[in-house]
């Protein structure tokens, strides 16, 4: 029962994937001061950015989100900071480590951002593509490198298969958004080519959706592939995981709209726990505009 785990962060569409162009964003300021002007709260969970497969004992702080500073984004530490406490946080939450974590607008192959994360025991892949607001990097343990199998990519995705789960993971481009037949067309093609190539057809879509409402990636998954997709989660709202209480009403900087979400084939597929989700200030920082978020799945 493989867990999967996505966190977008804020990149702009710079064609030099920098960490200048990875932090200290206009939506991820916004996303502060919408936190900071309601006093939310954040459990934060040790941590180690060189471990991350590693549980790390130690007592969870409750901290207030501090305010925007841009200079605590001078380094990459920040950001390796919030991947490594969404990593404490999914063991608590579910018991294990992700077996899989993509992370969307982040591209590690650029020097700066190349050990944002590091460690012996999980390998960085990046993705790029000509936007860094359009890459992806996975972070793949070593532990797991057999039940992973690389896919395919191209604008707006990344697909492995997870164990027999095959996974896209998105940043779906805006342009597609908000028109229902376009983003039909957009999953057909990437399911299309998935089948093509591999023989294989999409179990799952997990990733910052951009929908303009929450059930258009189901539908639009649903539209052309005669199968059946259900949202992982419950409800418009949630709790993040580590949001000491504050129910969220979405994923974006305003927690207005469900942008991250888990979609999945109910025909073959099953949530068996999840979704968690984790707020944008995993560290009392805020690094991003987006809520990371886990599921764990089973097939069958």
């Amino acid at each position: 029962m493989p867990i999967i785990a996505y966190q977008s962060f804020n990149s702009n569409a710079s064609t030099t994937h920098s960490l200048g162009s990875a932090t200290a964003q206009h939506f991820t300021k916004l996303a502060n001061t919408h936190a900071t002007g309601l006093g939310q709260m954040v459990d934060v969970a040790p941590y180690a950015t060189d471990t991350l497969g590693e549980p790390v004992q130690g007592p969870v702080h409750r901290r207030p989100v501090g305010v925007h500073d841009d200079n605590n984004f001078r380094t990459a530490q920040p950001l390796g900071g919030h991947v490594a406490t969404l990593w404490q946080n999914v063991y608590r939450a579910m018991g294990a480590m992700p077996d899989i974590m993509v992370c969307g607008e982040i591209d590690a192959s650029h020097p700066e951002l190349s050990s944002f994360v590091s460690g012996s025991d999980f390998s960085l892949v990046p993705f790029s593509d000509v936007m860094h607001c359009q890459s992806f990097t996975a972070i793949v343990p070593s532990a797991n490198s057999g039940m992973l199998k690389f896919l395919g990519q191209g604008t707006g995705w990344v697909a492995y298969a997870v164990g027999r789960v095959v996974t896209l993971f998105v940043h779906v481009p805006n342009s597609f958004c908000n028109d229902a037949s376009d983003l039909a067309d957009w999953y057909s093609d990437i399911n299309q080519r998935i089948l093509r190539e591999q023989q294989l057809r999409i179990d799952m879509v997990i990733g910052d959706t951009n929908q303009s409402t929450l059930g258009r990636t189901s539908s639009a998954l649903g539209a052309k592939t005669c199968s059946f997709f259900a949202n992982a989660m419950n409800g418009s709202s949630f709790v993040p995981f580590d949001g000491a209480g504050a129910t969220f009403g979405g994923t974006n900087s305003t927690q207005s709209q469900m942008f991250d979400v888990a979609v999945y084939n109910e025909q073959f597929v099953r949530v068996e726990k999840g979704p968690i989700y984790l707020s944008p200030s995993g560290t009392g920082l805020t690094v991003t505009d987006h809520c990371g978020l886990a599921v764990k799945v089973a097939w069958g």
